[in-house]
């Protein structure tokens, strides 16, 4: 953790970590402590105030439902936005962390000494403290306010799912897609899907033409979907669209899977759409009359078949998908060998009143 610590330091993302546990801490303070300490953790992580450290979570509508809980903070406050910011440590600076130098470092009897009284440091020795009491049942789990569940520190809300399940759910898949519609960013994950399979077209008539509609689609200063993604870089692919090769929106879609991955998909997670997926009561909305969805089902369609592909072989289909530049030969698709089938002389039964009505449920459930 002191390792982990100083590479946040060095990438100037502390702040949420000491946050994470901050917030942690205050779901177990005795009632009449909790506004007050409430309205402390708020002016220094999202109020602006000059000692403080602020949180970016480059989502207003979080920080606007944040302030207008501190009018009357309550156990669960910060609840969604930890939920951010755990996704944040986790999917991102955890494994920016294992790739750098810092992971393997062995530290000096001076830094773990210069250490000690940190302030995250002290915040994380009283976090673990309350999980040890909690798990001997010395500390009660706090109680949350009305419907909502008692708090556990192992609850799914630190164990989200990751972004890659929703090539293996097409329910999780429709919800997240359902949020970003909600949220109006549904063009990155519709951008990623399309762009993955032009790396994959052989033919360069094909590859030429669907190059320059992609362009025209989310590169362009007009376009109707532009993604989120640096000026420079789509300026970039808007140049080279005239001699497209398999990568020219590599850089794109890897920038716009991170989006995805460490910011989108973990806000959608603490999202009241995906509570209302984890207890299987959402209805999926019809895409609306005046916007275009495109043909994305379709698109996750054919990634879900290449990942099944690779999958069958015995190959990774994050790395090869998400991480890897070049373009491995892809494995043919299995071949069933055709079943024969044998006809069976159908013998007539008398059927009772019971069987009969028993017969018309079965029907109706397989339609």
């Amino acid at each position: 953790m002191v390792r982990f610590r100083l590479f946040l330091a060095s990438i100037f993302s502390v702040e949420n970590l000491t946050f994470w546990l901050e917030a942690e801490i205050y779901k177990y303070l005795p009632d009449d402590e909790l506004v007050a300490r409430a309205k402390a953790i708020y002016q220094i992580y999202f109020a602006g105030s000059p000692e403080g450290t602020p949180i970016n979570l480059d989502d207003m509508s979080q920080e606007l439902e944040l302030k207008k809980r501190m009018a009357a903070p309550a156990r669960d406050a910060f609840l969604n936005v930890q939920g951010i910011v755990w996704g944040l440590l986790k999917f991102e600076c955890f494994a920016r962390f294992k790739l750098s130098p810092t992971y393997n470092a062995k530290l000096s009897k001076q830094e773990e000494a210069a250490l000690k009284d940190d302030s995250t440091i002290v915040l994380l020795d009283q976090f673990l403290a309350i999980r040890k009491d909690t798990k001997k049942g010395k500390t009660k789990t706090p109680k949350m306010p009305t419907n909502e569940k008692d708090l556990n520190l192992d609850d799914n809300l630190y164990d989200q799912p990751d972004i890659e399940e929703i090539f293996d759910d097409l329910d999780l898949m429709l919800a997240f897609r359902e949020y970003l519609y909600h949220t109006h960013i549904q063009e990155n994950l519709v951008f990623w899907l399309e762009t993955e399979l032009y790396r994959r077209i052989d033919d360069p008539d094909e590859r030429a033409q669907r190059s320059q509609e992609i362009v025209d689609k989310f590169c362009k200063e007009d376009s109707p979907y532009i993604i989120n993604c640096e000026e420079s870089l789509l300026s970039k692919i808007v140049s080279s669209v005239k001699k497209p090769t398999p990568s020219l929106f590599r850089a794109a879609q890897k920038m716009t899977w991170r989006g995805l991955k460490n910011e989108w998909f973990p806000q959608f997670c603490v999202s009241e759409l995906y509570k209302s997926f984890d207890k299987q009561e959402l209805k999926f909305t019809k895409s609306s009359t005046t916007r275009q969805r495109g043909n994305t089902i379709d698109y996750y369609e054919q990634i879900v078949s290449l990942k099944k592909r690779l999958d069958s072989a015995g190959r990774d289909f994050v790395q090869e998908i998400v991480v890897d530049d070049a373009l491995s030969p892809l494995p043919s698709p299995s071949r069933q060998p055709p079943v024969r089938v044998v006809p069976v002389p159908v013998k007539s039964i008398e059927k009772t009143e019971s069987s009969k009505s028993k017969d018309k449920k079965t029907i109706f459930a397989e339609l």
